[in-house]
């Protein structure tokens, strides 16, 4: 049995996914998600679905995905968002900051 491959491209007009048995000749299915430009696209073996970042000039971006390569799509419910690093903590504002900025201000009263 040979080995199916799967080629995602995304453009600025979606997804186009192809497909070939032999690398000679290609299938293509998509566009998928048009109109919207697909940064990333990710296959996922074990569960096979595919996994996109669309961006929409109007909208913004949002995570897709489909179970059936890209028969449905599905929205994520929440999109990604930057997390706190736990290796790293995060600084404290400096205090002394806000204190120097009061000084200073309070001298420039006092100059007049």
């Amino acid at each position: 049995m040979a080995t199916k491959l799967l080629l995602l491209a995304g453009t600025k007009k979606g997804l186009f996914c192809f497909t070939s048995s032999d690398r000679k000749k290609w299938d293509r299915t998509g566009p998928f998600q048009t109109g919207r430009e697909i940064n990333h696209a990710i296959y996922d073996a074990r569960t096979g679905r595919l996994h996109a970042a669309s961006n929409d000039a109007w909208f913004g971006c949002e995570m897709v995905s489909s179970p059936d390569l890209g028969k449905t799509w599905e929205a994520a419910k929440a999109n990604p968002a930057k997390a706190s690093n736990p290796h790293k903590p995060e600084k404290p504002k400096p205090a002394k900051k806000a204190a120097k900025r009061a000084g200073k201000k309070s001298k420039r009263k006092k100059r007049r």
